[in-house]
């Protein structure tokens, strides 16, 4: 059920453990050679090296790296600081979760028009609505 990552190997599960937080556990932990689990980093540097198995992701707090409330239309500078954020991820070969938006389908449009790979969210059956209102495929409802 859990993808396995195995030195530089995928396999897929139906579910992929994250692990997010304290940057030295999730160091120790992705340095075994076989996981059920990879980690994500909070900070987004321009040394960072190249995406791989042990850490695919970055989990960054809107409020740092975007910042607007979601209100009112999308201002075109964000819209481009958000593709601009998405498109250096990508370019390194990870995936982005942005956490910390405000809760609003303004917010969700926004990042998921972006390009952004994960929406944290706690207001999930808001989200679901929002998703399914989008004609978002059944795998994610």
């Amino acid at each position: 059920m859990l993808t396995t990552f195995a030195g530089p190997r995928v396999i897929p599960g139906t579910v992929t453990v994250i692990l997010t937080g304290d940057e030295k556990a999730k160091a120790r932990f992705a340095s075994r050679a076989w996981r059920k689990a990879c980690r994500d980093s909070n900070d987004l540097r321009s040394s960072d090296p190249p995406g791989d198995a042990r850490w695919p992701w970055y989990a960054l707090d809107w409020g740092d790296y975007v910042g607007w409330d979601g209100r009112g239309a999308l201002p075109a500078r964000i819209a481009d600081q958000l593709r601009t954020l998405v498109a250096r991820v990508h370019q390194i070969g990870r995936k982005l979760r942005l956490y910390g938006l405000p809760e609003r389908k303004e917010a969700w449009s926004a990042a998921l028009d972006a390009g952004v790979d994960l929406v944290g969210t706690d207001h999930l059956s808001e989200f679901h609505a929002f998703l399914r209102s989008r004609g978002a495929p059944a795998a994610i409802h």
